[in-house]
């Protein structure tokens, strides 16, 4: 396998695909989408691949996080959403859009690894924050790792909460009928918070949610994302973003089945930083149990 990176640092904007000897393919794209009529710049995963590219699909199965198996698309993660907020007398919500973009690096570009950072900064009337984003690709593996990292650059103490979460439509954009959970001890068909210091990683599973009604003739694709450190408040899977859990709920949104992962109360002293990292990727069947099977993660940065 071989990757191929396209990026714009002015820009911050562009993507890296994978290349594969058996024909097939992930992609992954970058602030390629917009909130409400802005675009994010940066790290941000989420959006087509651009008008031209010969590997784009129409119906947006490329898009975000995408698998081709050599001959369709396959849809694995979506335009992830990030939220951060700064708590004070007046709490501040800060979506992708308002951070201030000041560039990016390609620090490694070769055909089996490439790693990006893009730089970020948000000012407010008593906080100043940077943010640096690292993503991590490597030739061979189904996931990349992504870093945050928060530095208080300003003069006061900050709390804040920072949340990462996606409806990723797993099989096909635009729907998250056939998506169950899945974790370490099976299915999750209901609406459910995970211990976060239990378990180390979740996912969505094309496969059909019999709770809600659903057959098993969906894609059987599969993704799963890995809190690697640190460990997160909460971690929950619903049918909005906004809420959880009532567990006689079955997860049946037909467009909403979302995984949320938030840190609470971070607490940021001037000139303190601190990191939080992920694997974001596709699993793929175990064909001893049927079931959807983790890679090892491995950091490279």
């Amino acid at each position: 396998p071989i990757l191929e990176l396209s990026w714009d640092s002015e820009v911050g904007v562009g993507g890296v695909k994978q290349f594969r000897s058996d024909g097939s393919m992930l992609s992954l794209c970058f602030s390629r989408f917009e909130i409400g009529d802005r675009r994010p710049h940066g790290l941000f995963l989420g959006g087509d691949l651009p008008y031209g590219d010969p590997s784009r699909a129409d119906d947006h199965d490329s898009s975000g996080f995408g698998y081709y198996d050599g001959e369709d698309w396959h849809h694995i993660w979506c335009a992830v959403d990030e939220g951060f907020k700064i708590f004070g007398e007046k709490p501040v919500s800060v979506l992708p859009i308002r951070w201030r973009y000041l560039g990016s690096k390609v620090l490694k570009d070769t055909e089996e690894e490439v790693i990006l950072e893009s730089d970020h900064e948000l000012v407010l009337e008593k906080s100043r924050i940077q943010m640096k984003r690292f993503v991590s690709f490597r030739a061979g593996e189904d996931y990349f790792i992504l870093k945050v990292r928060f530095t208080n650059i300003g003069s006061e103490p900050v709390v804040y909460g920072y949340s990462w979460g996606d409806e990723p439509w797993v099989g096909h954009y635009g729907a998250s009928r056939g998506d169950v959970g899945w974790y370490a001890d099976g299915l999750i068909k209901t609406e459910t918070f995970i211990s976060p210091v239990r378990y180390k990683y979740v996912g969505y599973w094309d496969y059909g949610n019999d709770a809600a009604g659903e057959s098993h003739d969906f894609s059987g694709y599969a993704n799963f994302v890995e809190w690697i450190s640190p460990a997160p408040s909460f971690v929950f899977l619903s049918n909005s973003i906004e809420r959880c859990c009532n567990e006689s709920v079955p997860l049946s949104s037909s467009s909403d089945r979302v995984i949320s992962i938030g840190w609470l109360n971070q607490l940021l002293l001037p000139g303190e930083s601190r990191d939080y990292t992920l694997a974001i990727g596709m699993a793929k069947l175990d064909p001893q149990t049927g079931m959807p099977k983790k890679p090892p993660v491995f950091l490279s940065y």
